[in-house]
């Protein structure tokens, strides 16, 4: 037997099980994510499963039914692991070890591949290193070995209602994170956990403004409710466009309501208007808002620079919950494409596994095609996206913002409209809202 596993534990937790009906809930209870390949042994992989998809209902009988006819796994082999069971009382601390033991298989299992890695010369170290943080991320996250064909069991689906019911009777938080606009969460549920949202417009339309309103949005809410200036989920803002001063500087006009080019310069500011700056510089750094202004960027480095945050604010107890790419046409792919359109769509599907694989919202802002312009209604469609290769494929939500006032050439037309085009999971429809352009703050438009 390897150092890494100890047969005894797990022939005790499963004995203490069959023995002791109850004891289930007490394992999932203290070890959630306990999943079959944690065991070593094949056979105590099988019972697992078993055992996780009877529930409540374990025992001799029932286990040995939904395991079938199995050589090496029997109702003998279950008959003696209830006779040297180990008692209830220990089952939590069973659970543990069989966890500890199995995560520690796995990072030797890291280890000699990371070896291999270190040899081959046919890669770059970069690529090297993304492999090697990956691996110890799936394990972090309990993403390694869960590929694959899995059957919905008992205990998932209880603790899934569990949520449902937590969530509707307020004592579970949602994951969600608000846009903080009342019709646009109405339509598209706020932005969702795992969800890529493409948020589309022609130049000057405002779709950095609005990435921005998202950002103080989701930490601002947290700020409000928390009653302390808490905030537990950060933001990650990868800007291929902007300096981190200029984000800054557009976040303090948005939140001290004053004109963005008198913080910029410096001219016309008045002694009052320090305190309401200070106020918002303030809020800024508890936020929890992370800024990376790097050029160029590719799919990769935009990857594991957000999971490594994640893994850092993880031992912090925080976690993602909102990435910010701006935009995503300025991002480069780590291989070569003879066509941008191309290059963009793979771009735009790596965006979407790292919602996925964070489960967070990922918001990408895109540019639109000049054909736009060329026509009478100019509001955009999905085929205005530039580039758009597999975006409108990849994308749980592209909305898109249209100023009339832009076009009218009437600067007292403030008027703004978010248009969903795709909604995966719900409609599609305008928002209006109201944009104060001095500041680049969005609110919901009263009158139209």
């Amino acid at each position: 037997m390897p150092g890494h596993a100890d047969v005894g534990i797990e022939r005790a937790l499963l004995g203490a099980i069959l023995a002791y009906p109850g004891a289930l809930s007490d394992v999932l209870a203290e070890v959630p994510d306990l999943m079959p390949n944690d065991f070593f042994m094949e056979g105590h992989r099988r019972i697992w499963a078993a055992m996780q998809i009877i529930g409540d209902n374990v025992d001799l009988v029932t286990v040995a039914g939904a395991m079938g006819t199995c050589a090496d796994v029997g109702i003998g082999y279950l008959a003696e692991l209830t006779d040297a069971s180990g008692t209830s009382v220990n089952v939590g601390f069973y659970a543990r070890k069989i966890r500890d033991f199995s995560v520690k298989r796995k990072l030797s299992e890291i280890a000699k591949k990371i070896d291999m890695i270190s040899e081959d010369l046919g890669i770059t170290a970069d690529d090297a290193l993304d492999r090697a943080v990956d691996s110890i991320q799936a394990i972090r996250f309990g993403t390694m070995g869960s590929g694959g064909l899995n059957r919905l069991g008992v205990s998932e689906i209880s603790e899934s209602m569990k949520t449902i019911e937590g969530r509707a009777q307020g004592k579970i938080k949602s994951s969600v994170i608000p846009t903080g606009f009342t019709d646009i969460d109405k339509m598209i549920g706020g932005c969702q956990p795992a969800d890529l949202v493409i948020l589309a417009g022609r130049p000057s339309m405002g779709k950095t403004a609005m990435s921005l309103a998202l950002i103080v949005n989701a930490t601002l809410s947290q700020w409000r409710e928390s009653g302390r200036g808490q905030v537990t989920t950060d933001v990650a803002f990868f800007s291929l466009e902007m300096s981190r001063e200029q984000i800054f500087f557009r976040l303090l006009s948005m939140l001290s309501g004053i004109d963005s080019a008198m913080v910029r310069s410096g001219e016309g500011l008045q002694p009052a208007d320090f305190g309401g700056l200070s106020g918002a510089a303030e809020y800024i750094q508890r936020a929890g808002i992370w800024i990376d202004d790097s050029a160029a960027q590719t799919e990769a480095e935009v990857t594991r620079k957000a999971k490594r945050l994640q893994s850092q604010l993880a031992r912090e107890g925080r976690s993602i919950g909102l990435v910010v790419v701006d935009y995503l046409q300025l991002m480069r792919s780590t291989r070569r494409h003879e066509r941008k359109d191309l290059e963009v769509g793979e771009i735009g599907g790596a965006l979407k596994a790292l919602a996925k694989s964070l489960n967070t919202c990922v918001v990408a802002l895109s540019q639109l095609n000049r054909q736009v312009e060329s026509r009478t209604d100019k509001r955009p469609l999905l085929s205005d996206l530039r580039e758009s290769g597999a975006l409108e494929q990849d994308a749980d939500v592209v909305a898109m913002i249209y100023r009339p006032g832009y076009y009218s050439g009437d600067t007292r037309d403030n008027g703004c409209e978010i248009i969903v085009r795709k909604n995966r999971n719900g409609p599609t429809g305008t928002c209006r809202l109201f944009v104060d352009l001095p500041t680049g703050k969005f609110r919901t438009a009263q009158k139209w």
